[in-house]
């Protein structure tokens, strides 16, 4: 079984990511992969409707950055602020992980930061108000590739680029030898777009059927990254998950919800709460999230920006884990995901992510760096917490 599991989420995986390719919210390519996603669950039984929603999509148009008069490759973060008439030109100031602490020194510079810690949003907004006026990131984790960084949805404080892990580090070594002078050109346009949310309903079978469990995973990646871990596994799991529940016995629904523009602040999911809020405060008894499930070890993740998620669902996670011989660890992290959308309005809701990830968000995020036994277990997971959930009653 594990097998046949395996080789079906490497399917997925090939066809979401070598085939599709980079998944930007709005994109052909996105609307692809939605399509594929429909099928399966159609194929499956399922009910399948799909919500469109108004948002804003980043299209940057021309992007460079040069240190000491040397062109260094890089990408615009997404959102990032363009830079109008004229490049940005400051010294550049090596500031750690750009936690509060560290952006001193900062006025009319051009900062360097990790990934990390922060998220790169709250990096460029503390940055700006002390007087940065530009932002380069880059991520120890992937030797090989450049990370893809998202500032404030819909456009960022400060222009903002990415480099590699070797740039970074070289720019940090002349930043602290000698004054290293960084000029930073980004052209970019927002676009009104159509972003499409994807639900699938498994029905209930016996008198809890207006019950449901949410299942949710953000189709969309960031532009410039295959988008393999972040979050093709995510679909890919949510898609094994709904194949492995559908003859099981179940009182509760099901709903397996395929989000857009999770990349842009989670408007996907923040649209479909908005428009559902109703029924979803008076039905919804948890929602589970699986984003970027593909490398490292299975956690629980801890979201204290968007204030603590569910332990009661945590807890079920944990019992379903301990059944398999899995230990699920627990980790705060600085980013956001579909998860604080349902939190947000006091339903019950986990997110379940693996780490380390070392090409996590990066051009690197390829198929061929996916860990598809940990998914199988992932896949496992999934479906005995959601198989405890769907045959229970009463409160969680």
């Amino acid at each position: 079984m594990s097998d046949d599991i395996d080789i079906k989420l490497k399917r997925w995986l090939l066809l979401l990511t070598n085939v599709i390719g980079s998944r930007a919210a709005g994109s052909q390519q996105d609307k692809q992969a939605l399509l594929v996603m429909k099928n399966h669950f159609e194929k499956l039984g399922l009910e399948t409707t799909i919500e469109n929603f108004i948002f804003w999509a980043y299209v940057p148009r021309t992007w460079s950055l040069s240190v000491d008069n040397e062109t260094i490759p890089c990408l615009p973060c997404v959102c990032s602020k363009s830079t109008d008439v004229s490049p940005v030109r400051g010294s550049v100031v090596d500031v750690g992980y750009g936690s509060l602490d560290e952006l001193t020194d900062v006025k009319g510079k051009v900062i360097l930061a990790r990934i990390g810690r922060v998220h790169e949003s709250f990096k460029a907004e503390a940055a700006v108000k002390k007087g940065a006026i530009g932002m380069l990131l880059f991520s120890e984790d992937d030797p090989d590739g450049i990370y893809t960084g998202r500032v404030t949805y819909p456009i960022g404080p400060l222009p903002s680029v990415c480099i590699s892990k070797n740039d970074g580090l070289l720019i940090s070594s002349l930043s602290k030898r000698r004054s290293a002078k960084a000029e930073i050109t980004i052209g970019a346009d927002t676009k009104r777009s159509v972003g499409r949310n994807l639900i699938a309903k498994l029905p209930g079978q016996a008198t809890l059927t207006d019950e449901s469990i949410m299942v949710t995973a953000h189709r969309d990646s960031r532009r410039f990254s295959p988008g393999a871990n972040d979050n093709g596994s995510g679909c890919a799991v949510m898609m094994e998950m709904a194949r492995l529940m559908v003859d099981k016995q179940r009182k509760r629904s099901i709903v397996f919800f395929s989000t857009d523009a999770e990349e842009y602040g989670c408007q996907g999911s923040s649209r479909f709460v908005q428009r559902h809020y109703p029924y979803l405060t008076r039905s919804c008894v948890g929602a589970l999230n699986f984003d970027s499930v593909g490398q490292g070890k299975p956690h629980l993740v801890g979201r204290d920006r968007e204030g603590a998620l569910s332990s009661v669902l945590n807890k079920y996670c944990e019992i379903a884990g301990k059944k398999m011989g899995e230990t699920i660890g627990h980790r705060d992290h600085p980013g956001g995901s579909d998860c604080d959308s349902f939190a947000r309005t006091g339903i019950n809701a986990s997110w379940i992510r693996c780490w380390p990830s070392s090409s996590f968000n990066t051009t690197t995020d390829s198929f061929e760096k996916l860990d598809y036994d940990v998914m199988s277990r992932i896949c496992k997971l999934g479906e005995l917490i959601l198989d405890r959930l769907a045959s229970s009653s009463g409160k969680i």
